[in-house]
């Protein structure tokens, strides 16, 4: 889970830095926020689903 979770804020990271240097706005770039964001939407909901079958409270060290 804490892979996921970090390989996930790793994403985000070059997303952020991308637009950052995106000096041209690319046809794909909504896109590729939209699925950005809706990963991170389904990690949080299967995180919580686990952490909540486990009897663990969700912190922010465990959310997305």
């Amino acid at each position: 889970m804490v892979s996921l979770m970090q390989h996930l804020l790793h994403s985000g990271g070059w997303m952020d830095r991308i637009n950052t240097r995106d000096f041209e706005e690319s046809s794909r770039k909504a896109t590729a926020l939209d699925l950005l964001a809706r990963c991170q939407q389904a990690y949080t909901r299967f995180a919580t689903r686990v952490y909540t079958q486990q009897g663990i409270a969700m912190t922010d060290n465990t959310e997305a």
